[in-house]
């Protein structure tokens, strides 16, 4: 799948936790091994985005030079300025067929959609405006489009009913949206957990599954130096660790955790719990337990 992302006056702003919103909008992207990034603006951060995590890029001038008839992937089409749920995105791409998602902040009076949900027709206005509309739309293949404001014309597309609890609408300077972000990103429940080991068991994945139902989980996987002070070298190194539980459905976000201290991630990302077994409570590192209990009370 290719991911294009349109032009964006707001790639800057930032969202939380010091992330802005297009480094937002391309850690989601890797997440979802969505690797082949086309931009439609230059952005002096883009080259070092795609660097950390892992992404090929291409700034056009010009979406619809790229759709000639030939291009045989999946295409992912988002609004530069969207800010969306990690949710939101999955549930556009786990549909089976065409779909996109609704900007929470408009009204579909100009959209007529059938009994399965599919867009039957839009208005002018809507066609004008149509990745604000609709911020995320992901096509099997555009064949023969060479001008992709008229994508509904030529596919059946469903629309997805976003979760009121989730977020998906586009960026602009209007107060309320920033306060919403704001509120919403300040409701979400943040959960830490550090990992050393090479090999993931049962007992490994009940953890992260009860971090889970607690909030969005970041795991901090530790470097090989980190590991290596306080038992052996590990077997694999911190790379293919790292691949490992960024690819575990429980884990939303994968962190370096350089030493065998919590303390510079927790200072870092300030989450709202920890998470670990009970072999902090009485043995070698319990002093690793007190030390992240006092940094979580600051």
């Amino acid at each position: 799948m290719k991911a294009f992302i349109l032009k964006s006056d707001f790639s800057s702003y930032i969202v939380y936790n010091n992330e802005d919103l297009l480094k937002r909008q391309l850690r989601l992207l890797s997440k979802f091994e969505i690797t082949d990034i086309y931009f439609l603006y230059k952005n002096n951060n883009i080259d070092k985005y795609c660097r950390e995590y892992n992404l090929n890029y291409t700034i056009i001038d010009n979406i619809s030079n790229v759709f000639d008839g030939s291009l045989e992937d999946d295409i992912l089409i988002l609004n530069g300025d969207s800010i969306f749920s990690e949710y939101v995105l999955s549930d556009v791409l786990a549909f089976n067929t065409k779909a996109a998602a609704v900007n929470s902040y408009v009204n579909l009076s100009g959209v007529t959609i059938d009994q399965n949900n599919i867009v039957k027709s839009i208005d002018i206005n809507t066609r004008d405006n149509l990745f604000y509309y609709f911020p995320i739309i992901k096509i099997n293949k555009l064949s023969n489009i060479n001008d992709y404001s008229k994508i509904f014309d030529f596919e059946d597309i469903s629309l997805i009913e976003n979760n009121s609890n989730e977020i998906c609408f586009v960026l602009d300077n209007c107060t309320r949206k920033k306060e919403y972000i704001n509120d919403y990103f300040n409701k979400e429940r943040v959960v830490y957990l550090a990992f050393s080991t090479d090999i993931i068991h049962g007992a490994h994945i009940r953890i992260l599954k009860k971090a889970k139902e607690l909030g969005k989980v970041i795991v901090g996987v530790m470097s090989d130096q980190a590991v290596a002070s306080f038992k052996r070298y590990p077997v694999l190194d911190y790379e293919h660790r790292y691949e490992i539980i960024k690819n575990i459905k429980y884990v939303d976000e994968v962190v370096e955790q350089k030493t065998l201290s919590y303390t510079d991630n927790l200072m870092s990302i300030k989450p709202n719990y920890v998470v670990h077994g009970d072999d902090w409570r009485d043995d070698n590192l319990r002093y690793i337990r007190d030390e992240t209990i006092n940094t979580l009370k600051k």
